[in-house]
């Protein structure tokens, strides 16, 4: 009765949470060559619950359009549940992987059935703590294979579990990859992976040995830093349940190993900068947070978890007060100090990245997930640098001052050959940058005039060799686009350029030429067999845009083109044949604009001439 009740009230005072649950948002993959991703294009529901079965959300009509660009729904235990359409408008079919943006996750449950078709829903499942031989696609993050036949589409409905031993972050967001770009992204993605972290792993090894020949207890400190951060970040990226194939995984276990690696962190940090000596005070609270954090070590193993994250976020925060320990030791003539700091910054500026994306702060992008691993890495490759100059540090007071001559020579000549290199490499960026920018509308990303009239003559001369099909040019313009700019502004103007520029982009192949050459007004030139093919793919582009209503602000803006287009013969130069289409569109404008002229080119040529 209370169910009843409830969505009734739902019913009438949530609109636009029943129009979503009626029309299932479409991602269109026939087209897809590389991956894409889910944005903002599915509903989603969350159950407090998590008792909801499939079929209870499918018979419900509270689903939530999603908004904006953050799809982390926040650090909860609450169950997450997605539904969109995939659609296959091509004679191909296509292989997809559709994968998670993050590794850690409890459980997810990915349902996929033909659109309206009464059979049950295909169910793939990840389970985090099963054993990685067990999941649905090799991969350290979850993902999921799904085929779809040409001419088809699939509801897909997934539900995400984030954790029910402590809240977790749980995102709406998925990448949907060709099954073929996904395996050579994932084979890059794991090799970048594996040589980063293998480094840390020799880099944690090189200073225990080092702690052998040298008996320096900051070397063991190090090493065990180290050792404790590389396992942090195998865990927390997935890679070592993915490397533990025939072994479960526990999501408590990640927790763990970040306590460990922040005991092992503050120690290193103790013995580096001397705070026992130079900074009492500030040495106890340090130990402090230690024994905080060996508290938290043991309420995981004894099967708290959710503890032992809180003082995870607790703690966490006392990094910020390292900056002005460091810049506290140099004041202190502790070698190496600033270097530390900066080292330092670089890996807090990763982990703020990183918290701020799994809380929901930002959105999630490549720098936000894998700058923590970055800076992580650049952390700990800086600290063993800044090891290594102190261990010179240490032997330059026992040799001559003629080692001592030869040994500055030759860093400053490392320092000046490694700044010719990095500016030589800006240099070349900058030219890179320039002849780029020369030839891309930044607006649009389509050519503009210029290589617009580079490339056309070369189409054109490759038509002179291969006359088997004609060489068409399109003028067209967007009508009343002043108007557009006067009752909504430029950036409503902007919008509607690149609604436009999508549109042509997405009708035309890879090889057919696509420009914007100024203001509303775009080129585009391609071969068709004859004039009847032009004419309807002018005609088909023109109600495409007809029909697209462009979003701005909430009002949509009707908009429309009008296309004039010739083709070429063996005697008309580039800008002959742009005059011809010119006329065709100036025809169109004044037979009223919304329409498709072409070109008259038996009078035409006659002019020409």
């Amino acid at each position: 009765m209370v169910k009843s009740i409830m969505l009734m009230v739902l019913l009438v005072f949530s609109p636009i949470a029943f129009s979503a649950a009626q029309n299932v948002p479409v991602v269109d993959v026939s087209n897809l060559q590389g991956h894409i991703k889910t944005n903002n294009d599915y509903h989603y529901i969350k159950d407090a619950s998590q008792q909801l079965t499939l079929e209870d959300v499918l018979a419900q009509h509270n689903w939530l359009a999603s908004t904006g660009k953050i799809h982390n729904r926040g650090m909860d235990k609450d169950v997450s549940w997605m539904r969109f359409v995939l659609q296959n408008r091509s004679g191909l079919e296509k292989k997809l992987i559709i994968a998670y943006v993050d590794p850690a996750v409890s459980r997810i449950d990915f349902h996929s059935r033909l659109k309206n078709s009464s059979q049950a829903f295909e169910l793939q499942s990840f389970l985090y703590a099963a054993p990685a031989e067990l999941r649905e696609v090799s991969f350290h993050r979850p993902a999921f294979h799904l085929s779809l036949a040409p001419n088809s589409e699939k509801e897909v409905v997934i539900r995400i579990m984030p954790g029910n031993q402590f809240p977790m972050h749980s995102f709406t967001a998925f990448d949907i990859w060709s099954e073929r770009e996904f395996y050579r992204h994932s084979d890059k993605e794991l090799t970048f992976l594996t040589i980063l972290f293998s480094t840390e792993l020799f880099m944690a090894f090189i200073t225990l040995l080092l702690y052998f020949v040298s008996k320096e207890k900051l070397f063991l400190f190090y090493s065990a830093f180290a050792l404790a951060a590389f396992f942090m970040f195998v865990s927390a990226s997935g890679i070592l349940p993915y490397w533990l194939s025939h072994s479960s995984y526990q999501l408590w276990m990640v927790v763990l190993k970040i306590n460990i690696c922040q005991i092992t962190a503050i120690l290193f940090i103790r013995f580096f900068l001397e705070t026992a000596k130079n900074m009492p005070i500030t040495d106890k609270l340090l130990l402090t947070v230690i024994a905080i954090d060996v508290v938290g070590v043991v309420l995981n193993v004894l099967g708290y978890p959710y503890f032992s994250r809180v003082i995870i976020d607790y703690t966490a925060i006392g990094y910020f007060l390292l900056i002005p320990i460091g810049i506290y030791s140099y004041f202190k003539k502790v070698p190496n100090s600033l270097l530390f700091m900066f080292s330092w910054i670089i890996f807090l500026i990763g982990m703020v990245l990183a918290s701020m994306r799994l809380r929901g702060y930002i959105a999630d992008t490549p720098i936000s997930l894998w700058m923590i691993y970055v800076g992580g890495f650049i952390e700990i490759f800086l600290l063993l640098t800044i090891l290594v100059l102190r261990i010179r540090h240490m032997q330059k007071a026992r040799i001559e001052a003629e080692t001592l001559y030869r040994t500055n020579l030759e860093h400053t000549a490392d320092v000046l050959n490694q700044k010719v290199k990095e500016q030589t490499k800006l240099l070349e960026q900058a030219k890179n940058k320039a002849e780029k920018e020369a030839r891309i509308d930044i607006l649009t990303g389509l050519t503009n005039r210029r290589a617009f009239i580079e490339q056309a003559n070369q189409s054109i001369a490759r038509s002179k060799r291969n006359m088997a099909k004609k060489l068409y040019l399109f003028m067209i313009d967007v009508d009343h686009f002043k108007q557009v700019n006067d009752n909504f502004g430029h950036a409503a103007g902007d919008a509607v350029l690149s609604e436009v520029s999508k549109i042509l982009s997405n009708e035309v192949r890879e090889i057919d030429l696509v420009s914007r050459i100024g203001g509303e007004e775009f080129a585009l030139m391609l071969e068709c067999s004859d004039t009847e093919e032009a004419d309807e793919l002018a005609n088909r582009l023109r109600t495409l845009v007809n029909q697209q209503a462009v979003s701005y602000e909430g009002q949509p803006i009707r908009i429309s083109i009008s296309v004039g287009y010739a083709y070429w013969r063996d005697n008309l130069s580039l800008d002959q044949l742009m005059s011809l289409a010119d006329t065709a569109l100036y025809q169109a404008k004044n037979n009223g604009r919304n329409c498709v002229v072409a070109a008259n080119q038996e009078i035409d040529d006659l002019l020409l001439d």
